[in-house]
Formats: structure tokens, C-alpha cells, sequence
């Protein structure tokens, strides 16, 4: 009986996980842990993977106006999305010990995340069609996943070329080079309550429901595709702070989704990191605050042009 009640429990939480995540059906159970959906994580180094890709992630190679950057801020050099991992199209599946990346050419995305400062190639999984990574600075797990978007409800072997792809370009070094050194020595200081809330964040980069009319999309891929303003090529996201306080910018292009959804994601009562709350939730400005930390959500339009339907 109690067998039977966990695996029912558990059937209903990869179910509410899929409602959410576009993430394959399969590969989401591998994300519930026990009585907890799978979005979040207590492993403290996978936590601060997390953390550490939103700054890589989330500042893009386009840099914003002058006038939206932080007074501290330095990510230049190193903490940016040099080689466009954003533009790819991906679906994260974040579990207790590994963050998988699944895409239906893993092996080219390789070469997106080679400048993330302390990854390694560690192994090629031919059964689960993965590529193993790991992030020295924490320990943690990070790996690259066949999806075949194109038939997402079809499970299919990976081609090797798709998988291995450009494999070789990431280091197998023991350890930190100088250059990485530097970065991580860039990384501005960051309290554990707002390690927790970028890295919810970067969890629910691609979490979305059309009955309840929200969506991350990535910042700036809404996949709701909701109205828009006028076509801009003025696009960017950014995202920096300092110990407890953080901010995450982005706007331009045809899709930036709303503020008030990356909140409601962040404090969804079924998908949303527990305790995190909303202070403020307006179309372009809104707050999380999770224990100690605050995080500002904004969406930016250039010209200062609101999009169609809906007020600054």
C-alpha cells in the first residue's frame, strides 16, 4: 500500500512537472525527487552551478544601454554569453545532482558553453545519448542531452555525429587555468538566500502555461506569442547584483515576455521555489524576495514604447 501511494504521488508530481516544462515526458521523472516537483535543489554545489550559469547566461552578448547597468558591475570579459547558448533552441531539465541540457544537437552545443568558466568534458554516455560535463568551481554535474524537438513525443536513438558533434572542443585539464581564475575571481558576492533565487530562475528558464496565460520563455522568446510592439533588433538580457541584492534586465526583439511571469513562475504555487515571494508584480517592473534576498524583474523597451496591449 505504501508503495503504491509513493508511486502515485510521484506519478502526479511528473505530471504537474510536465504541465509546466517542455522538458521530454521521460526524462521528467528524473527530476521529481520523493515528494518535491524537482525544480529546486538542496545540493548546495549544484545550487551554485545554477547561480553561476544565470550570470553566464543571462548577460547576453549584446550589451544594454549604459544607463542599465549596475554601478558594480563587470562581466565584460568573462560573464557573458560569449558564444551564444541563448540563441539555441533548448529545453533545461535541472535535477537534484545535474542540470541537463537537452537539445537535438548536443554535441554542437558543446562549443556554447566551452568559455563557462571551469567546465570539463568528464565522459560520453552512449546509452542515454549524453554528453557528461562538470563545473570544477563546485563539483557539480551539467550535461548536454538528445531531444528530438522536431518529434518531441518520439524517443530516438542519437545519431553519434549529433552527440560527439564538437566534443572536442571543451579542455579535459586537471584543473583551473589562470584565465578561469580571473573570472571566478570577477564573480561578484553573492548570499546564499540569492544563490537560491537565480538559480530558481535559471530552473524555470523555459517553464510556460497557455491556460494560465504566462510564460519565461527565455526573457525574450515568449512562446505564448502574445502581441507585440514594432519589430526592434534592440535585444539584450542582463543580470547582476551584489551578496543580497539583484537585478535581471532584458527587452527588444518581437517576444520579451512580461515581468509579472517571471514572477509568478519564481512564486507559483505548484512549480515556484517555496517561500519566494512576490512584492511587486506589474507588466514591465516586479520583485522576488526569497529569505534575505531581493530580486528586481525588468522589462525594457527601447524608445521607451510600450508593446501593443498593454500600459507602462
Amino acid at each position: 500500500m505504501s508503495n503504491s501511494s509513493n508511486y502515485l504521488g510521484h506519478r502526479n508530481l511528473v505530471s504537474v512537472r510536465r504541465r509546466y516544462s517542455p522538458e521530454p515526458l521521460w526524462e521528467a521523472r528524473f527530476g521529481v525527487r520523493g515528494s518535491q516537483i524537482g525544480f529546486d535543489t538542496d545540493n548546495r554545489a549544484q545550487q551554485q552551478l545554477r547561480a553561476q550559469l544565470a550570470l553566464y547566461t543571462l548577460n547576453s552578448a549584446q550589451t544594454p544601454p549604459r544607463e542599465l547597468l549596475e554601478a558594480n558591475h563587470n562581466r565584460d570579459r568573462y560573464w557573458h554569453d560569449r558564444n551564444g547558448l541563448m540563441t539555441y533552441s533548448f529545453v533545461l531539465s535541472p535535477r537534484f545532482d545535474e542540470l541537463a541540457i537537452f537539445s537535438a544537437i548536443p554535441g554542437h552545443m558543446v562549443k556554447t558553453v566551452y568559455f563557462f568558466p571551469g567546465t570539463r568534458f568528464e565522459t560520453v554516455d552512449l546509452k542515454h545519448d549524453a554528453l557528461i560535463l562538470r563545473h570544477l568551481p563546485t563539483g557539480s554535474a551539467l550535461s548536454l542531452r538528445y531531444f528530438p524537438s522536431h518529434h518531441p513525443k518520439m524517443r530516438q536513438k542519437c545519431p553519434k555525429h549529433t552527440l560527439l558533434g564538437t566534443a572536442d572542443w571543451l579542455r579535459q585539464d586537471i584543473g583551473l587555468v589562470d584565465e578561469e581564475r580571473l573570472a571566478l575571481d570577477c564573480l561578484p558576492e553573492m548570499s546564499e538566500d540569492a544563490e537560491r533565487l537565480l538559480a530558481a530562475l535559471v530552473s524555470r528558464l523555459h517553464l510556460h502555461s497557455r491556460t494560465e496565460k504566462w510564460a519565461v520563455g527565455a526573457l525574450i522568446d515568449d512562446p505564448i506569442r502574445r502581441p507585440r510592439q514594432p519589430t526592434s533588433p534592440w535585444k539584450f538580457t542582463y543580470c547582476w547584483g551584489h551578496d543580497r541584492d539583484w537585478v535581471v534586465r532584458w527587452g527588444g526583439g518581437l517576444h520579451a515576455v512580461p515581468a509579472a511571469d517571471v514572477a509568478r513562475a519564481l512564486t507559483h504555487p505548484l512549480v515556484g521555489l517555496a517561500t519566494a515571494v512576490a512584492v511587486r508584480q506589474e507588466q514591465d517592473r516586479a520583485e522576488v524576495h526569497f529569505g534575505d534576498a531581493r530580486l528586481r524583474l525588468e522589462r525594457h523597451f527601447p524608445s521607451g514604447r510600450a508593446p501593443f496591449g498593454g500600459a507602462r
